[in-house]
């Protein structure tokens, strides 16, 4: 689950976060998504991605959302990657091309069998609930928040969203420093 946090709730909510019991797993990290995608576009139109992360360590991940019970889940395959630039090669040479890509902050923890992140970009800082559906549920309804409240878009359509509001060059990466 994903929902939009304003900039004054941001410190109120990691507080929650701590007190529901949240233990810090990653500091607040900076993280380059590179999306891939092969000629066909094979992925996208799985309404997925497959993108290579480097932040705290890299990672090759394909995501593709879900959604059960008016909750939007995401299913995620991810896997630690050595070296960033033969993982590249890798991908390049068997037809995947960088698509678009984008930087954010994260930060997360552990909450029982659940993972929460902070998620900061330039154009929306979001809190990502992950794990299973009633465990989701239970803290988003502790936090205040509802399903109503979630967003189901991806980050890349928000940012492109945000990009036609504010009439930003769409070669611009989001980055957020």
């Amino acid at each position: 689950m994903k929902f939009l946090v304003s900039k004054p709730a941001v410190c109120s909510l990691k507080n929650s976060i701590k007190k529901f019991g949240g233990i810090l797993i990653y500091p607040r990290t900076r993280e380059v998504h590179t999306i891939y995608d092969d000629g066909a576009g094979s992925v996208q139109v799985q309404h997925a991605r497959l993108c290579l992360r480097s932040g705290a360590n890299y990672s090759l991940s394909y995501e593709r959302a879900l959604s059960r019970h008016g909750v939007c889940q995401d299913l995620v395959l991810d896997t630690k990657v050595g070296s960033m630039a033969e993982m590249k090669k890798i991908l390049l040479r068997i037809g995947f091309r960088p698509i678009s890509n984008y930087v954010r902050h994260q930060t997360s923890w552990e909450l029982g069998a659940l993972k929460v992140s902070l998620c900061e970009f330039l154009f929306g800082t979001y809190l990502e609930i992950v794990g299973e559906t009633q465990h989701m549920l239970h803290l988003a309804e502790k936090l205040g928040l509802t399903v109503k409240d979630s967003i189901t878009a991806s980050y890349e359509d928000l940012y492109r969203d945000y990009r036609l509001q504010k009439v930003v060059p769409r070669n611009q990466i989001f980055n957020h420093q």
